[in-house]
């Protein structure tokens, strides 16, 4: 695993960089702090490989019943469930892949990171509400 100045490769990077001296930096979040943040709430994101915006996009809603809504970028339309687990990440499965994936969600200024595998996955803000109608 290697730092690179802000560019974070792996969560021990993220955690550990450095953060300008206007930043509290990056801070990983609780279970119930990640449960407040989507519950009720609209995603909106940019996956990230490595560390690379991909400019692939989405918006998700995150309703209170465990159900989640989304859109690609492209306008492809999904569902499925969410949950937080007890060590804190955001976990979800889609209707069609019935597989549970599941992020750590780290806030790094004014928007929060998904890490998962040791490598952030996305870089997301929140909407309160669900604006975009999911």
């Amino acid at each position: 695993m290697r730092c690179s100045g802000f560019v974070v490769v792996g969560i021990a990077c993220l955690l550990a960089a450095p953060a300008p001296a206007d930043d509290v930096g990056p801070e990983r979040l609780s279970e119930a702090e990640v449960k407040a943040l989507f519950e009720g709430n609209t995603e909106e994101g940019v996956y990230w490989r490595g560390e690379r915006d991909t400019g692939k996009s989405w918006k998700t809603f995150y309703a209170a019943d465990g159900t989640f809504r989304k859109v690609s970028g492209k306008g492809e339309k999904t569902g499925g469930v969410w949950f937080v687990d007890p060590i804190g990440r955001h976990c979800f499965r889609g209707e069609k892949k019935q597989t549970t994936k599941c992020d750590l969600i780290v806030r790094d200024g004014d928007h929060y990171l998904r890490v998962r595998d040791e490598e952030r996955r996305g870089r997301i803000r929140i909407e309160q509400g669900n604006p975009g109608n999911l």
